[in-house]
């Protein structure tokens, strides 16, 4: 179920492996990160993929745009994630770590 579209801008270059490293040493939120890995994994996302997951995010996401959950997984699947990576929340998990840990501006916006 998508509750909305988000808006993003880009701040700045991220890395999915920084993220990874950043968990591994409890440099990040890690409530977020936390729940992140543990949604991915139990929707088949083996947690050392999860990395190259966020990174595929990242550039789909990376020049900005209006994005939904739908849409991620749409180019998600091209890339060869399989069908319906990401729920809603995952997503906004995602989104979360892009503008609390790497700068990126996000609005969000109802869907009608």
């Amino acid at each position: 179920m998508e509750y909305g579209s988000v808006g993003i801008q880009p701040q700045c270059q991220i890395r999915a492996r920084t993220l990874h490293a950043r968990f591994l040493l409890g440099e990040t939120t890690s409530t977020v990160v936390e729940a992140l890995f543990s949604r991915l994994s139990a929707r088949g996302v083996p947690p050392n993929h999860v990395p190259g997951l966020i990174r595929d995010v990242c550039s789909i996401v990376g020049d900005g745009g209006l994005f939904t959950s739908g849409l991620v997984n749409e180019r998600l699947e091209r890339l060869g994630w399989g069908k319906e990576t990401l729920d809603e929340t995952t997503f906004q998990l995602i989104v979360s770590v892009l503008e609390d840990e790497w700068g990126y501006r996000v609005r969000r916006f109802a869907l009608r």
